[in-house]
């Protein structure tokens, strides 16, 4: 869900929610060391797993962003949150015939009106002459619209190996949703990591959103190392 959100890993944060989230489901517990229990294999995602895997002595060390964030997609891309961004030629396909009968639809136009204007310069009304160079000028301007939303999308598109779908863009507008309302739920931002059991996910939330900087420095300084 964090990745999702804005496509960063931010490291300190999701540490921290994976911690309180694993705690919460009683995976782990945290006291002075991070204890883990023994059916911790089962029902966690993969993203969550690396990080178990990365304790040692009851704190995370030698923890590697790169595999985090690769297994944060393998776990989005399963639960059909994310998937491979590629070039949908089929849709800008619709896209330039679309753009390609409306020129043609103007340029018939204009020569309608065009042909008006020369036959009858005297008497031609002014609504034609606002129709003609309304028409002219979407002419002039679809070509470089077109260009311009073509560069866009391949360029997007290439850059980002992945893109939400559509129960992922759903998800992700609830969490801004979310996040708006954390952000007036102000009591949040004082709570610590005792309060998990009364607050649950609402503060594993506020910790993914940075809207609880306590809890993160409190629990990145007794439980990691890197």
């Amino acid at each position: 869900m964090s990745y999702i959100d804005n496509f960063e890993i931010q490291p300190k944060n999701d540490i921290v929610a994976s911690l309180l989230s694993l705690e919460l489901n009683k995976k782990i517990s945290l006291d002075d060391k991070i204890q883990i229990n023994s059916d911790t294999r089962e029902n966690i995602s993969s993203n969550e797993q690396y990080v178990l895997d990365c304790v040692k002595d009851g704190k995370i060390t030698n923890f590697d962003e790169n595999i985090f964030i690769t297994k944060v997609k393998e776990d989005a891309i399963k639960n059909g949150l994310l998937k491979e961004s590629k070039i949908e030629w089929r849709n800008l396909k619709k896209v330039l015939l679309l753009c390609i009968s409306s020129i043609i639809l103007l340029i018939f136009i204009c020569i309608i009106l065009f042909n008006d204007l020369i036959n009858n310069p005297t008497n031609i009304a002014d609504w034609k002459l606002a129709t003609l160079a309304f028409a002219i000028l979407l002419i002039v301007n679809l070509p470089i619209s077109l260009a311009v939303y073509f560069y866009t999308y391949i360029v997007k598109t290439k850059n980002n190996n992945y893109i939400r779908t559509k129960k992922g863009e759903e998800l992700n507008e609830k969490l801004e949703g979310l996040q708006n309302y954390l952000k007036d739920f102000s009591i949040m931002h004082e709570r610590d990591e005792k309060s998990l059991t009364l607050w649950q996910d609402y503060l594993i939330y506020s910790v993914i959103f940075e809207q609880n900087t306590n809890i993160i420095k409190n629990i990145w300084d007794k439980y990691v190392i890197i």
